[in-house]
């Protein structure tokens, strides 16, 4: 989803991709992505408003929040909170506002919004909160609607399946500059998870990645 990425090589390891492999691969052009966030800067309510993560801060040049997140060798997140200093902005705010709007792009699991939506409700319970999201998986969208039915949640794309056994998404910016249990996403640490994704394609998104980046 990054503007600068070399697009027709990742288009033609898509295409092979979803020729080699039983699950189907799609990449998201990112003119859809600016067209959100376009939409979003137009809605952005100054001091009431948060990005969530390193790719909104960058984008959004919001106030930010930031998580710290364990996975098990599957994928899924076992262990997540808000850092220190995020905890502590969103608690000063939040007991003085009566509005506050998130952004945040990509919602597989919901487990970083639970975890703002758990801390909100704990401290501020009739404070109005607004989440603008990119994509949602639908599975996890159901369930932060049903769990947290005084909160607003509207999100511009839907992916189906059950978060990471069936469907996932991996952002190329973060393959390029993120860590993903304290490594970068493509280093040796991370194969078994990689693996799971690009199959025997992984030396050669490695390649893209680097010759990208």
């Amino acid at each position: 989803m990054a503007s600068h990425i070399n697009h027709p090589r990742w288009l033609e390891l898509i295409t092979e991709l979803n020729q080699q492999n039983m699950c189907k691969y799609t990449l998201i052009e990112h003119k859809d992505w600016e067209e959100w966030h376009e939409e979003c800067m137009a809605t952005i309510e100054g001091e009431s408003s948060f990005g969530i993560g390193t790719r909104l801060m960058q984008a959004f040049k919001l106030p930010t929040l930031f998580t710290q997140k364990v996975y098990d060798p599957s994928g899924r997140k076992i262990r997540l909170s808000l850092d220190d200093i995020s905890e502590e902005r969103l608690l000063q705010y939040c007991t003085k506002a009566q509005t506050i709007f998130f952004y945040e792009d990509v919602v597989v699991e919901g487990r970083t919004l639970e975890c703002i939506c758990d801390l909100i409700a704990n401290v501020s319970p009739y404070t109005k909160v607004y989440f603008n999201i990119y994509i949602s998986n639908a599975i996890a969208l159901s369930r932060l609607m049903k769990d947290y039915p005084l909160y607003t949640f509207k999100t511009k794309r839907i992916m189906k399946g059950e978060p990471i056994k069936e469907s996932t998404l991996l952002c190329i910016w973060d393959l390029m500059h993120s860590k993903l249990n304290g490594h970068p996403y493509l280093s040796a640490q991370n194969d078994h998870l990689m693996k799971r994704v690009f199959k025997s394609s992984l030396n050669r998104v490695k390649n893209i990645v680097s010759d990208d980046s």
